[in-house]
């Protein structure tokens, strides 16, 4: 139980961080792994996704995801995220970049559906949402190869129940 509590208190402490490990490729080109906490107002809880983004230059970069679930403990779906600097400048010296982003993310999940008295009626049903995100964010530089990202904005959630 306390084990299960530390990482709940983890999980909230990242929930809206996000943190790039980097590798040079060369010197335009950075290939990023990076782990993102959110919670969209879809009516999903806490969501770990998992991105390989590349930077092909210092202004913009494109990323390609998985998305775990922890309320239902498995993948839900992928995404896909696309960030542009708010200023240009060659120098990677720069600690704290402003961005603004868009993510798409697509999910696809079977559960049973609630019954009229609130309770699970055990008729499986599947879910599927289409998720549009855009908004501002800033990106800090931590370390030589370590970034956080603070990101906030609004999305279009378009679901349907079959």
């Amino acid at each position: 139980m306390k084990m299960r509590r530390y990482a709940v208190m983890m999980l909230m402490i990242c929930l809206i961080c996000r943190f790039n490990f980097a590798q040079n490729h060369d010197d335009n080109t950075t290939f990023n792994v990076t782990l993102d906490h959110f919670i969209t107002g879809s009516g999903f809880t806490l969501n770990t996704e998992v991105n390989v983004r590349i930077e092909a230059d210092q202004k913009r970069n494109l990323a390609f995801g998985v998305l775990y679930d922890h309320e239902y403990n498995r993948m839900l779906g992928a995404s896909i995220q696309y960030e542009a600097m708010v200023f240009q400048n060659a120098s990677r010296e720069i600690h704290i970049k402003p961005h603004l982003f868009y993510n798409f993310i697509y999910r696809k999940i079977t559960i049973p559906e609630l019954g009229s008295n609130l309770t699970y009626s055990g008729n499986p049903a599947t879910y599927t949402s289409l998720e549009h995100h855009i908004g501002i964010g800033i990106r800090k530089k931590l370390l030589k190869s370590l970034f956080m990202d603070l990101d906030c904005g609004f999305g279009v959630y378009l679901g349907v129940m079959v």
